[in-house]
């Protein structure tokens, strides 16, 4: 059997409809009291926009792993491509709940003011093209365990941008913006299992583009910074991390560094990266160091373009030409 469709026009505001294509849910809040759970599950395809007054912080059921709770953006029918679009105005996060199995597909969320999470999600989840901006708060991407986040742009967020506890972090591309700056840009909250690759970041202030704690793993990343004083991949607890086949390019201000590892617990294996224009290209403690392979300091720089955003790469050092945006990193 398939997953329940509901539909959702966000623009309707009003707690009104059936869930119909034809006669939809006026708001969201209204859908989820309303709608009795599918026995596979449900597909809420919300299109238009909204201005929330409250984040969502009850689902109406219990999604699990046989019947989960997806989100996605449709333009009139599901996967279409089309996006929903849910503001804060300001003042309130889009999403607020520690259950698991929610998978927020083709959004667009933003403006969340101060509030501690622009979206917080529990694990087993998936957050697939969805774009995240303008939120002064803690977190813009909170998740939980056995999550994946793939494909999303998030940009313009202060404190951290994506926060995972444990999965996989695969093509997102994460900038700040010129309002507000991360803090981390990509952050491993534990030491679980947390791959993260093929991702662009773009630094513009001075926090650190990718936080790695043991026993994860920063691949294939290609990360620029304007001349900023701080970091690319840097290690914070203890345990062992991975960083290989990354590009770290611009950190270049006073203190500014490549490749970090915690200055006395983490014990990193890198290898295969390539490093342009850092202060400090790679920084470690020698006694705790497992593996340093093939890594480069590069004479110029390997993006195409990193000033205007273009981190394809080019020949430079053992970085080889022709690598699309997101098939990043290869040596």
């Amino acid at each position: 059997m398939a997953i329940t469709e509901h539909y959702v026009d966000l623009t309707i505001g009003t707690p009104t409809g059936t869930g119909t294509s034809g006669n939809p849910y006026g708001t969201i809040e209204f859908a989820l009291a309303t709608a009795v759970q599918g026995g596979n599950g449900d597909r809420f395809n919300c299109f238009g926009s909204v201005v929330l007054s409250a984040a969502i912080t009850s689902l109406g059921r219990t999604p699990t792993t046989s019947r989960p709770c997806c989100f996605q953006g449709i333009s009139t029918t599901p996967g279409d491509g089309g996006r929903g679009d849910f503001s804060g105005g300001g003042a309130v996060g889009f999403m607020n709940t520690s259950a698991s199995n929610i998978y927020l597909i083709d959004l667009d969320i933003h403006s969340g003011g101060v509030a501690s999470n622009l979206a917080q999600i529990g694990q087993r989840s998936a957050v697939l093209n969805c774009s995240l901006y303008d939120h002064q708060g803690t977190t813009g991407l909170n998740t939980g365990t056995r999550t994946l986040v793939k494909n999303c742009f998030v940009t313009d967020i202060a404190g951290y941008g994506i926060s995972i506890q444990s999965g996989s972090v695969h093509m997102c591309r994460l900038e700040d913006g010129l309002v507000s700056q991360f803090t981390i840009a990509l952050r491993c909250e534990s030491a679980q299992a947390v791959v993260v690759s093929s991702n662009e970041l773009i630094m513009r202030g001075s926090g650190t583009a990718i936080s790695l704690a043991g026993m994860c793993s920063a691949r294939q990343n290609s990360i620029y910074a304007h001349g900023t004083t701080g970091r690319g991949i840097g290690g914070t607890t203890s345990g062992v991390f991975e960083a290989s086949n990354n590009v770290v390019e611009g950190f270049s201000g006073v203190g500014g560094s490549g490749i970090v590892g915690s200055s006395s617990k983490s014990s990193p294996y890198w290898e295969g990266n390539a490093v342009f224009d850092c202060t400090t290209p790679y920084s470690f403690a020698s006694s705790h160091l497992k593996g340093m392979t093939d890594n480069e300091i590069l004479t110029s720089s390997a993006f195409r373009d990193a000033p205007n955003g273009d981190l394809s790469l080019v020949v430079s050092g053992n970085v080889r030409e022709g690598s699309l945006p997101n098939t990043i990193g290869l040596f």
